[in-house]
């Protein structure tokens, strides 16, 4: 499964398209004003790094994970894996 928040846009209909195609379920909240976030990759022979552009992912809502039971879902599972990024809008030093 796959949760997480998505922008009202091709990139985000193409990420939940293509995660249908290989039968991965997904909650994506969809945000109406952010674009869906973007990665790129940089790759120098064996050594490569994601170069995240974080936008809509970063605005997952409380409320959406909660109306969606996704803490039942978590519970069933056997592994979670979790990414989690700050930008420094979130993070007061």
């Amino acid at each position: 499964m796959l949760l997480g928040c998505v922008g009202n846009d091709d990139y985000g209909r193409k990420l939940k398209n293509e995660l249908e195609k290989v039968d991965v379920r997904s909650v994506l909240e969809t945000n109406q004003t952010t674009p869906t976030s973007r990665c790129g990759a940089a790759i120098y022979k064996k050594e490569r790094c994601l170069i995240p552009q974080i936008m809509a992912s970063r605005l997952l809502s409380e409320e959406f994970v909660n109306q969606n039971k996704v803490e039942t879902v978590f519970k069933k599972s056997q592994i979670l894996q979790m990414w989690i990024f700050f930008s420094s809008k979130d993070i007061s030093l």
